[in-house]
């Protein structure tokens, strides 16, 4: 079961990533090169943050920054798709 679904993960990579390869100009694809990470370490972070006690003082300061980066790269991947 695990080597079946890592083949699938893949195989999903490689064929999003032949899509991408022609549809989207150099530019989207720099941007998407960015942005991907970017929300990825944003999610991570915002998942650590709500696992910490909720009486510190940055708890919401950080939560709701992470929460407008997730956003933001929302936006920016879906501004070159539109």
């Amino acid at each position: 079961l695990k080597g079946a679904l890592l083949f699938i993960t893949l195989a999903l990579i490689g064929t999003g990533f032949a899509f991408v390869k022609y549809i989207l100009s150099d530019k989207e694809k720099k941007i998407f090169m960015i942005v991907i990470p970017l929300q990825v370490l944003a999610n991570v972070s915002y998942i650590i943050i709500e696992e910490t006690e909720e009486g510190a003082s940055e708890y919401a300061l950080w939560r709701e920054i992470l929460f407008l980066v997730d956003l933001i790269c929302c936006g920016a991947v879906l501004f070159p798709v539109v």
